[in-house]
């Protein structure tokens, strides 16, 4: 497959970000992974994304080139668009880990670009709201029971090695645990249904039934 240069254009404003790859479409899929999470490299990106979402930016091929050329292309595309000053871009060498050879002569100027850079308060500003939006949202109780059901079912007929449950046991010495949820009771219930009980169990149930008739 060909390498290409494309941009991410917002709709609306028509700033970009633009950007080279060899598979295009895997590319695209990328940035709307790390959009969709929020943890995309360009803030500036980021925050277009979260102001229009997915539908109100495009992504479109501008240029087909080869490995060789491909850091020169794109470098070509962000001066020519000024997408780092009036678009989307953040670094002002174009940089692509799969384009080879890398001179010496580029390296430097990659390493010069980012050294000592220092952003603007607006740019602190922009930063800091990109990043809010990167915290993990808030479960409810249901999705946090639903995801904890998920894990356990996952790791239904798995063996811990002695080494791992020293190390979970371990990690769990002096822990207070609080009152559980509702929501937290019902799927570890949820999650034992059909599991047949150990010889520990049994014996615990056994006691604590013994104990309940010897008290009436």
């Amino acid at each position: 497959m060909n390498p290409i240069i494309y941009i991410i254009a917002d709709k609306a404003s028509g700033n970009c970000y633009v950007g080279s790859t060899i598979n295009p479409s895997v590319r695209w899929k990328r940035h709307l992974y790390e959009l969709k999470k929020g943890t995309h490299h360009s803030y500036k990106l980021q925050i277009c994304f979260n102001k229009v979402g997915e539908n109100g930016i495009a992504f479109s091929i501008v240029q087909k080139t080869d490995k060789n050329d491909m850091d020169a292309a794109e470098q070509n595309w962000i001066t020519k668009l000024d997408s780092v000053k009036n678009g989307m871009n953040v670094c002002p060498i174009a940089y692509n880990p799969g384009s080879f050879p890398k001179s010496e002569e580029h390296k430097a100027k990659i390493g010069k670009a980012h050294k000592g850079r220092k952003n603007t308060e607006e740019a602190k500003e922009r930063m800091s709201l990109a990043a809010k939006t990167r915290k993990q949202r808030t479960m409810t109780e249901e999705q946090k029971a639903a995801w904890k059901l998920k894990i356990s079912n996952a790791k239904k007929g798995r063996r811990m090695s002695e080494e791992a449950k020293a190390k979970l046991s371990k990690s769990k010495t002096g822990k207070k645990t609080g009152p559980m949820s509702d929501a937290q009771k019902e799927a570890i219930r949820q999650s034992k249904i059909g599991k047949p009980l150990s010889a520990y169990q049994k014996q615990r149930i056994s006691q604590g039934l013994r104990a309940k008739h010897g008290s009436c």
